[in-house]
């Protein structure tokens, strides 16, 4: 049986088809759940639901009365939808966020699967929403809908088309736009949603109104579709960060949430969106619904009329303009996992770096060993959170914080506040054990533990957190980094927060770490420039060139 949603994983996996980070890690979440084993993948739904977009047609330009033939990217996201189950038969997916530039093909996508909820899923009475800040912008999915299903003999059999709505008599079944503006969303029991434009919604009413509504559903599905935006405090932006926190935590096993399929076209982090040869990551159907020479005059435009950038960059490129750009290339982080043995770094010199955050938070001490034992720099992280806020954080914060303890990648201290003893016995415990040549710290927070660790004969070192201080360093570890010379062991919560880490520039382009750009946690990453910088201090020359490593 031909499964062209696994097939489209291993292209994107092996390179054979160019993709962000965002859709590489969307792919390699599939291919891992196939090994897993936690959930069924159903080749058989997913093949029907990808057949059912088939027997629809286009309404619009030159493709006009042609059937759809879906292209291999939207066969991989409705084919996951329809495809991932529970052992029970029930599907897995309640909600798909799909983030994708204009005139990809988005809106024909979710018309298709609006009208498979409405026509070909099963459900008695299924209520079908399209939904959005503006009446006017949810007619738009309904709309096209509407359309195909005129020019589709087995659905208009179906299909009663009203202004207010698509019915389907025989099973009382309909699809209808709702907009924020509609008098009342009360009582509402849907079984699909469509969220459309979900970038302009100025709050998370509408999301919580069908959420909330589902719940008596056995099988629902809220998909959300958007292009980028620039409200990075609305619910859009929150949303995204959730997708994102799932592709990153799959890997460890870590299901953040296993409910949530999300995808997001978009450049990478250091792509020139200038440049041609990266524009296909962002753009699935360039070639297809979107035309070469179109985004081509659009980009020249913009090149033109400075003022336009930010439009282009969001509507052709899926770039949140508003938003703290992501600082570390995670693609190059994530292979620099090389294994570490402690034994061997006994009594080896090392650096450490302190970031004691507030009472009730995350705290991170970070052990950087310059090349010695391995050839590259390594880091041994100490993360340290209060025993009884495991629970409130895990929530707050949606990481798996309590198996992290588990696998002893986090340690906790006695209460529901930071111990400083435990973390000052615990520095102490390393300075034993390690040859630490001196600690970083930010005066801030530490004045009274670094008094105390001075006293034990630790050399404590202030390390204020402004450019001057971080940014030699936080500029040495980003080469690092491309480099491949730095060595983490994999470490899922230093990694996680190299992932939220943003950073903040100068009038002279230096750069350090940017705690006031997220509300994530990059407590280890903070630690480990102070320490690195601390390194930096005691190199008899210079820190060397690093040579970048190209197409690893």
């Amino acid at each position: 049986m031909k499964d062209t949603v696994t097939e489209y994983a291993k292209a994107v996996d092996n390179d054979e088809i160019s993709a962000c980070l965002y859709v590489k890690q969307a792919c390699r979440r599939h291919l891992h759940d196939l090994e897993a084993g936690e959930f069924i993948f159903d080749k058989k739904a997913a093949r029907l639901a990808i057949g059912f977009s088939k027997i629809l047609r286009h309404y619009k330009g030159e493709f006009a009365g042609h059937r759809f033939n879906p292209e291999p990217w939207q066969q991989f996201i409705k084919g996951s939808i329809f495809g991932w189950k529970h052992k029970d038969g029930r599907r897995r997916f309640r909600f798909a966020y799909v983030e994708v530039p204009r005139k990809n093909g988005k809106t024909f996508m979710a018309a298709d699967v609006a009208l498979q909820g409405l026509v070909a899923d099963f459900e008695p009475a299924a209520d079908i929403y399209s939904v959005a800040t503006k009446r006017d912008q949810a007619k738009i999915v309904w709309t096209d809908a509407k359309h195909m299903a005129k020019r589709c003999p087995s659905l208009a059999a179906k299909i009663t088309s009203l202004t207010t709505g698509l019915y389907v008599d025989a099973t009382a079944s309909k699809f209808e736009p709702l907009s924020k503006d509609t008098k009342s969303m009360d009582g509402l029991n849907p079984h699909f949603a469509i969220g459309d434009e979900v970038h302009a919604w100025e709050d998370d009413n509408l999301f919580r109104q069908m959420e909330e509504g589902m719940g008596a559903r056995r099988q629902p599905l809220f998909l959300l579709i958007t292009t980028a935006g620039h409200n990075i405090d609305g619910v859009c932006y929150r949303l995204r960060d959730h997708v994102i926190s799932v592709l990153d935590g799959f890997a460890d096993g870590n299901y953040i949430d296993d409910h949530f399929f999300g995808i997001i076209y978009t450049l990478d982090e250091g792509d020139d969106w200038k440049d041609e040869n990266t524009w296909p990551k962002a753009n699935p159907n360039l070639g297809v619904s979107k035309r070469l020479e179109i985004l081509r005059s659009q980009v020249k435009f913009a090149l033109q009329v400075p003022s336009e950038e930010f439009t282009v960059k969001r509507k052709q490129f899926n770039i949140w303009t508003a938003g703290k750009s992501k600082w570390l290339d995670m693609e190059r982080w994530l292979k620099c996992d090389g294994e570490i043995d402690l034994e061997l770094l006994k009594r080896e010199p090392c650096h450490l770096g302190i970031d004691l955050s507030s009472i009730q938070d995350l705290t991170a001490t970070v052990a950087l060993f310059p090349p010695g034992v391995y050839s590259e720099w390594t880091v041994v992280p100490r993360l340290y959170l209060p025993e009884d806020r495991l629970d409130f954080r895990e929530k707050v914060d949606k990481r798996p914080y309590k198996l992290w303890e588990k696998q002893g990648y986090l340690l906790t201290t006695p209460g529901d506040v930071i111990d400083l003893n435990f973390i000052k016995r615990d520095i102490l415990d390393l300075a034993d054990t390690y040859n630490v040549i001196d600690a970083g710290f930010d005066p801030w927070k530490a004045i009274e533990m670094a008094t105390s660790l001075g006293a034990e004969g630790v050399e404590m070192v202030q390390m204020r957190q402004g450019h001057a201080t971080l940014g030699a360093p936080s500029l040495y570890l980003e080469k690092l980094v491309l480099g491949k010379q730095l060595r983490h062991a994999g470490h899922p919560v230093l990694r996680w927060m190299a992932g939220n880490t943003a950073v903040i520039r100068d009038v002279n382009d230096n750069i350090r770490p940017d705690k006031s750009a997220t509300r994530a946690r990059i407590d280890g990453i903070v630690a480990l420039v102070m320490a690195l910088g601390r390194a930096i201090v005691h190199m008899d020359e210079p820190p060397p060139e690093i040579h970048i490593i190209e197409n690893q």
